[in-house]
């Protein structure tokens, strides 16, 4: 019965191996979510340096806000 115990709670045992394998499933979400904005970021940058004009408008709008002379900016606020 001890050794039942021991191999259940010890610091090699089976709780510390399921926390471990949670914590493990975590970071691998993790890194998956770092890759695919990796490679979104990639991608953006790979459009710049190639000077897509598509691409730099959307950038010069979205994050600078600017428009073109005959447009007229309309701010939405989503609740």
């Amino acid at each position: 019965m001890a050794g039942l115990a021991l191999l259940i709670f010890n610091e090699s045992g089976m709780i510390n191996y399921l926390k471990l394998r949670n914590e493990i499933s975590l970071l691998q979400d993790s890194l998956n979510k770092l890759d695919e904005e990796n490679i979104l970021l990639k991608n953006t940058i790979d459009s710049l340096e190639n000077k897509v004009p598509a691409k730099i408008e959307k950038i010069a709008r979205e994050k600078y806000e600017m428009k073109r002379p005959n447009e007229i900016q309309v701010n939405v606020e989503v609740k």
